[in-house]
């Protein structure tokens, strides 16, 4: 079932997607993997960039914030995190 799709939890298939640039593709693997353990933040913050890669700035701010809800030590990345986002730049 889960192969009658080409967005299937699969850390292969994500890391082909991103080499090969199929940024929407990376997106719904990010989001799948989120949906399957959301508590994760490296999921979190790995969708985020996701987002971010696709243009949805918006969608990045707000899955950061759901990173620093998930662990409030990442508040002060998080927030510089956003800020780039917010000022136009690709955080680093």
């Amino acid at each position: 079932d889960a192969y009658g799709t080409d967005i299937v939890n699969d850390n292969h298939l994500l890391n082909a997607y991103v080499v090969a640039g199929f940024n929407d593709k990376v997106l719904g693997i990010w989001l799948l993997k989120v949906k399957a353990n959301p508590g994760n933040i490296n999921d979190n913050l790995s969708l985020a960039a996701a987002y971010f890669n696709v243009g949805r700035r918006g969608e990045a701010i707000a899955q950061i914030e759901q990173a620093i809800k998930i662990d409030p030590n990442f508040k002060t990345q998080g927030d510089y995190l956003i800020s780039e986002i917010r000022a136009g730049r690709a955080p680093k």
